[in-house]
């Protein structure tokens, strides 16, 4: 969105009467379009009333520059534009209708104004002085072209269309019986917040920041009083936004866990986060919504369905958090939405939604869709209401701040004189990446307060006021969702599950205060934002599930045991000694299993320890069936069996003698003393036959 730029050059100023709202105040830069060399200069809308009485006069300020000085300023008026359908085709200088009047000002004789020159334009012929277009008769919304024109040749050169919006304030029912209701949603959604090693994305920051394009926004929020507005916050973003700029200023290690950011930094995110939760406890509706945008057709299909009812879950309860309201979650906005996402809403407490126009079955009507209508999709009927693509598309336009502000009221005000005795609205909900200049949205809050024709509601409001659409029977209008295509995933369903089931191994193994298992949680939610597109994007999600193995490598790189020695045991069941090292700052969880085919473990061969910091040493009971060297096999995994740490061989010489080897070893002694005692005893009596 460009900049406004000082006033430069002659303005045109257009009196009005004190009471009418008036449109921007700062001159923005050149009017569109690159006009022809013969006619140089540019003209820009810099401030205009966002509606005028009938028979009144109405402010018009422009930025004429000063290579105009020989071009007169040439404003056209047309008759009033009588659907939206025409409205469309005036945006461009094209079929704007009949001329109801016409002005031409040399540049270099407008009256000079305190904040400019001055040129009154009226709507009431019989005033005596200024210019003035006596056919306005009636109100309306009326296409008024302003451009340069040389007047020797004829020749028009850089110019815009803005619109007259008219209004009949004597009327003794009201210029309409019922204001239009428009219900405005201002999305607050960044890419994701933390990059995948977990520091803050810098352009993101920046977003944030008292300058950057969420943080202008939230300085621009309404008084809810005055202006309601729907708030549809990104709860990843907002988690954040919320964090950051809480965080105390302190030295943090270049590889400390826990990034923060610096005094300063926090303290230019604090005005923003600041103003957005004193929207909400002013009054001002806040729409729940996924951790970050998913594209829930996409997820179901490719199976991931109780990750994409988490982050429902998860965005929900940090909203919460981060504004400190219950966050109602019944109203929803979605896309793309498909029969699929409404079957697995069955059953949950979301009952009204607003979808794109893209994501429903066309339907021919006279009139601008304006009322809520019954969805029928997934085997139910919701409440629904689409989002209106014409007031969509003018709030993205590159024009001066004024001329946006004054397109977008002009197109609202011309929905609302379509059918002015019907209660009817609109609903706007602007692109994710909304980037409005500031002055674009105080133009347009300015000009929806107290506006004869419009009513700013919140879309609780809206769908509480606005009645359902009817069909020609009286029966309230069924509408049917287009069939889509689902795309792919931005990670297949196996690697985000295998990032899962690493992520659960790694809790099992530290404490659950471990920013490492806050981060991994984070990574899997960020890992299915629809806002990764293209191989690019694919690359950026796969690298936060990556994030995860790389935590759970970090931790398995801690631990080692003691490996290829040899403990010699001289009993048959003995204690053996073995050492582990953990060469962290926190205790680790680990599971010790111990196998071999010539050992016997009393105790159980499957151990739960928790290592401390640095060494420890544990005693183990083992029963040797027989003598000698046997291999013992030592695994260290998680606590669950699913990562190995380490897998360590270590030999146990046993040199205890077996019971069998002791009782042969006792009856060959004994049968020696008995065979030496026999043999004793027979040579005593030979030698006394002898000496007989």
């Amino acid at each position: 969105m460009s900049r406004p730029s000082a006033l430069l050059g002659a303005v045109v100023v257009l009196a009005t009467a004190a009471s009418v709202g008036t449109l921007g105040s700062t001159a923005p830069p050149a009017g569109a379009g690159e006009p022809p060399e013969s006619v140089p200069g540019t003209v820009a809308l810099v401030q205009q009333s966002a509606w005028v009485p009938l028979g009144g006069r109405t402010d018009l300020v422009v930025n004429v520059d000063d290579a105009a000085s020989s071009a007169e300023l040439v404003v056209t008026a047309y008759e009033a534009i009588t659907s939206n359908t025409s409205f469309q085709r005036t945006l461009d200088r094209e079929d704007l209708g009949s001329t109801l009047g016409q002005i031409a000002l040399p540049t270099s004789t407008l009256e000079a104004a305190p904040n400019g020159q001055r040129v009154p334009i009226l709507l009431d012929p019989e005033t005596p002085t200024g210019f003035g277009f006596p056919t306005v008769g009636r109100q309306g919304v009326y296409p008024l072209v302003l451009e340069l024109r040389d007047p020797a040749t004829g020749d028009t050169g850089d110019g815009f269309v803005t619109y007259l919006v008219v209004i009949d304030t004597q009327r003794e029912a009201g210029p309409i019986s019922e204001r239009l209701r428009v219900a405005w949603v201002w999305p607050f959604v960044a890419p994701p917040a933390e990059l995948p090693d977990g520091t803050p994305d810098p352009e993101v920051v920046a977003a944030l920041g008292r300058q950057g394009r969420l943080g202008r926004l939230a300085a621009a929020l309404p008084d809810a009083d005055a202006v309601p507005v729907t708030l549809a916050p990104d709860p990843e973003t907002l988690e954040a936004w919320v964090r950051w700029a809480g965080a105390a200023p302190a030295d943090v290690p270049a590889d400390d866990l826990e990034p923060q950011l610096s005094a300063a930094q926090a303290s230019a995110l604090a005005p923003g986060i600041t103003a957005l939760q004193r929207a909400v406890a002013g009054g001002q509706q806040v729409l729940t919504s996924p951790f970050v945008p998913i594209d829930f057709p996409s997820l179901l299909a490719a199976g991931l369905e109780s990750p994409a009812q988490g982050q429902l879950l998860t965005g929900t309860f940090e909203l919460g958090n981060a504004l400190g309201v219950r966050i109602d979650p019944r109203t929803e906005y979605l896309d793309p939405v498909d029969d699929a996402t409404m079957s697995r809403l069955a059953g949950t407490v979301v009952d009204r939604l607003v979808v794109e126009p893209s994501s429903l079955a066309p339907r021919e009507s006279r009139f601008t869709p304006s009322r809520p209508f019954l969805l029928a999709a997934g085997g139910m009927l919701v409440d629904a209401t689409d989002n209106d693509e014409v007031a969509v598309s003018l709030l993205e336009t590159d024009l001066a701040p004024a001329l946006q502000a004054q397109q977008f009221l002009a197109a609202l005000a011309v929905v609302a004189l379509e059918q002015p005795n019907d209660l009817r609205g609109l609903v706007v909900v602007p692109p994710s990446d909304w980037d409005p200049a500031p002055e674009t949205v105080a133009a347009v809050t300015q000009g929806l307060e107290r506006n004869p024709l419009l009513q700013a509601v919140d879309l609780d409001t809206y769908f509480d006021e606005v009645p359902t659409e009817l069909d020609e029977a009286g029966e309230p209008v069924v509408r049917m969702l287009e069939p889509i295509e689902p795309t792919a995933p931005p990670v297949s369903a196996r690697a985000w599950r295998a990032a899962d089931n690493d992520l659960e191994a790694l809790a099992t193994l530290v404490p659950e205060t471990d920013p490492r298992i806050a981060r991994g949680e984070r990574a899997l939610l960020v890992s299915l934002s629809s806002t990764f597109e293209g191989p690019s994007g694919r690359a950026d999600a796969h690298a936060y599930l990556a994030s995860i193995d790389e935590s759970v490598q970090s931790v398995l790189a801690l631990v080692s045991a003691a490996e290829d020695r040899t403990v010699t045991i001289t009993a048959r069941r003995a204690e053996i000694p073995i050492s582990f090292r953990n060469e962290g700052d926190e205790p680790i969880r680990v599971r010790v299993t111990l196998e071999s085919e010539k050992l016997n473990f009393p105790d159980g061969s499957e151990f739960l320890l928790e290592l401390p910091p640095q060494n420890t040493t544990e005693q183990f009971l083992v029963e040797a069936r027989t003598s000698g060297a046997f291999p013992l096999t030592l695994t260290v995994s998680s606590p669950d069996g699913r990562l190995d740490f380490q897998r360590s061989r270590l030999t146990v010489r046993s040199t205890a003698v077996s019971g069998v080897g002791v009782l042969l070893t006792v009856t060959a002694a004994a049968f020696l003393a008995i065979w030496w005692l026999n043999h004793y005893l027979r040579g005593r009596r030979r030698r006394r036959v002898r000496s007989a």
